[in-house]
C-alpha cells in the first residue's frame, strides 16, 4: 500500500487529485493533506508518507522549502511536484532537492497518473533491493557466526595449525595481534542454563566491543575467545572478566557463574595452550568454590597413589561423558612434568587402554590411532596426548549425541510392545546392546525419566484404555498390562491416576 500526501492551497485542486487518484489507482491510501508547506511538514512527520504530491507556489512556506525540510526529517520520502509556473529556476531549485517529477497545471489525468505509477515503481524497487540486502546480511551474519562457533572448537581443540591473527582480522572485522580463552561454567538449575547461555553471550559482546568469539554451550560450559591488539597482564584479564561476571551476576539470581582463565598470548597456535589453562582453572575454582574468577593454580607435586585413583576414575568419567573440558582438566594430573618421560608414557598408555575397555563395555567401537612411544619429551608427550584425547572425547561425545537417540526409539517400542510381560532393565538394556548401567543413565538423562517409571506409565496409560470397556474385569486388565497382583496394580494405579481402577472407571463412564 502506497501512502500519499496531497499539498496544495486549493481546496478544488486537492479534491480533484484525490477523486483521479482513488479512481484510477490501486493499493494507494491518501493518509493526509495540507493547504500550505508548515501543515505539510507537521502532516509529514506525522503520517510518515512514501510519496506526497507539492504545490510550488503556496503562502507561507512555499513548496521547495517544505520539500527541503522534510527530506531533512525523512530522506526517503519522493515528491512530485505541481506548479503553475513553467521557469527552468522552479524546476532547477526542486531538481537540487533530487525531485525527479515535476507536472504543470493544469496537468492531465493521464500524466498524474503516469508519474505517480513510476514513482510508486522506483519505491517498490528499493524496498525490494533493501530487503533483499537485509536478507543476504542475516544470512551472512548467521554463517559468519556458525564459522566462528566452528572456529572457536577447531582452535581450542588444537586442530588449526596454518592460521595467523592476521588472517582472520578482516572476516573478523577487527584487528587482532593476541588473545586468550576463557571457560565459562553456570551452575544453575537444568531449566535456566538457556537463559543463563543467553544473558553470557549479550553480557560478552557488551564488555569485549566485538572483539570476542563465544563458542557452543557444552555440559554448562562455555568456552570464548578474547581479542586484544596486544598480550593483556594477568590483573587487566582479571579485572575485565571480573565484570563480566558482575554483570551477569546482575542479571540472573538463580545462577553462579565461574569463569577460569587462560594466559594471554600472540599465537593463534598458543590459544588451545589457553584454553586448557582456562578449564585446569575453571575445575580449581568449582572444586573449593571460594571465588568465581580467576587463573589455573600452580601445578602441584604429583599426586599420591590413592589421590591418583581417584583421578584416574574421574577421567574415565569424564572421557565417558564426552566432556573434553574434564578429560584435559584430569589427564595433566596423571601425566606431568614431575615424572620421568618413561612413566609418563607408560601411564599415558595405560589410561588409553584403561579408557579402551570401559568404552567396549558400553558398547563404543573406537580405534585408537597411534602410541605414545615415539614420544622424546614431556612436552612432545603431552601435545600428542592432548591430539589423541581430544579425538576420543569426540568420538565419544558424537557417539552419545547421535546412538543413543537410535537406541532409546528402539528401546522405546521394545517396551510399548511387551509392557504385559515381565520386563526388566536388564532384558531391554540388551536387546538395545548397551550395559544395564550405560542404558539406565542414559534413558534418564534423555527423557527425563527412569527405566521403571516410564514402563509404569505405559502399563497405566493401557491400563486406562482398558477401563473403558466394561466387560473387561479389573483382574482381567492387571494381567493384560503386566501385572500379577491386583493389589498392586489398583496401589500404582492410584499413584499415577489420582483414583483407583474403579473409581476412574466410574468417572469415565458415568
Amino acid at each position: 500500500m502506497l501512502k500519499i500526501v496531497i499539498v496544495d492551497d486549493e481546496m478544488l485542486e486537492r479534491k480533484a487529485l484525490r477523486k483521479i487518484i482513488q479512481d484510477h489507482l490501486e493499493q494507494i491510501s491518501i493518509v493526509g493533506e495540507a493547504a500550505n508547506g508548515r501543515i505539510a511538514i507537521e502532516v509529514a512527520e506525522e503520517t510518515k508518507p512514501d510519496l506526497i504530491l507539492m504545490d510550488i507556489k503556496m503562502p507561507g512556506i512555499d513548496g521547495v522549502e517544505a520539500v527541503k525540510q522534510i527530506r531533512s526529517i525523512d530522506p526517503n520520502i519522493r515528491f512530485i511536484m505541481i506548479s503553475a509556473y513553467d521557469t527552468f529556476e522552479y524546476a532547477k531549485e526542486v531538481m537540487r532537492q533530487g525531485v525527479k517529477e515535476y507536472l504543470l497545471k493544469p496537468s492531465s489525468k493521464q500524466d498524474l497518473i503516469a508519474a505517480i505509477e513510476r514513482v510508486r515503481a522506483e519505491i517498490m524497487a528499493e524496498k525490494s533491493s533493501n530487503q533483499e540486502i537485509v536478507k543476504l546480511k542475516q544470512q551472512f551474519d548467521k554463517a559468519l557466526t556458525l564459522a566462528q562457533t566452528k572456529w572457536v572448537a577447531s582452535l581450542l581443540y588444537d586442530q588449526i595449525q596454518n592460521i595467523q591473527f592476521e588472517d582472520w582480522s578482516e572476516l573478523l572485522g577487527f584487528h587482532v595481534h593476541a588473545g586468550y580463552a576463557v571457560i565459562f561454567h553456570f551452575h544453575a538449575p537444568e531449566n535456566v542454563i538457556d537463559n543463563c547461555y543467553s544473558i553470557l553471550k549479550m553480557v560478552v559482546k557488551e564488555k569485549a566491543n566485538r572483539e570476542v568469539i563465544v563458542g557452543n554451550m557444552e555440559n554448562g560450559q562455555v568456552p570464548v575467545l578474547f581479542f586484544t591488539k596486544e598480550t593483556m597482564e594477568k590483573d587487566k584479564m582479571q579485572l575485565h572478566i571480573r565484570t563480566i561476571v558482575h554483570v551477569f551476576q546482575h542479571h540472573v539470581k538463580k545462577a553462579t557463574l565461574y569463569a577460569g582463565i587462560g594466559h594471554s598470548y600472540p599465537s593463534v597456535q598458543d590459544l588451545s595452550k589457553s584454553f586448557h589453562e582456562a578449564a585446569i582453572a575453571v575445575h580449581a575454582l568449582l572444586a573449593n568454590k571460594k571465588q568465581q574468577y580467576g587463573f589455573a593454580p600452580k601445578q602441584a607435586n604429583p599426586p599420591l597413589e590413592a589421590e591418583a585413583s581417584q583421578i584416574e576414575k574421574q577421567l574415565m568419567e569424564s572421557i565417558r561423558q564426552g566432556d573434553l573440558t574434564q578429560a584435559l582438566y584430569y589427564f595433566p594430573q596423571l601425566v606431568n612434568n614431575h615424572r620421568e618421560l618413561e612413566d609418563n608414557v607408560k601411564r599415558a598408555e595405560e589410561m588409553f587402554i584403561l579408557a579402551a575397555h570401559m568404552l567396549k563395555e558400553l558398547g563404543i567401537d573406537y580405534q585408537r590411532k597411534g602410541t605414545f612411544h615415539d614420544c622424546q619429551t614431556n612436552e612432545a608427550l603431552w601435545q600428542e596426548a592432548k591430539l589423541q584425547l581430544t579425538r576420543l572425547v569426540q568420538f565419544v561425545h558424537s557417539w552419545r549425541n547421535s546412538h543413543s537417540k537410535g537406541v532409546l526409539v528402539k528401546a522405546k517400542e521394545y517396551i510399548d510392545a511387551h509392557y504385559q510381560d515381565v520386563l526388566t532393565l536388564e532384558e531391554v538394556a540388551e536387546y538395545s546392546e548397551l550395559s544395564p548401567y550405560y542404558f539406565s543413565k542414559i534413558f534418564k538423562e534423555r527423557l527425563g525419566i527412569s527405566f521403571i517409571d516410564y514402563l509404569t506409565e505405559v502399563r497405566i496409560d493401557h491400563a486406562k484404555r482398558a477401563l473403558l470397556n466394561p466387560k473387561k474385569s479389573l483382574k482381567e486388565i492387571c494381567y493384560l498390562v503386566g501385572y500379577k497382583d491386583p493389589n498392586y496394580f489398583s496401589r500404582v494405579f492410584k499413584k499415577h491416576a489420582g483414583l483407583s481402577p474403579s473409581e476412574y472407571r466410574k468417572r469415565a463412564m458415568p
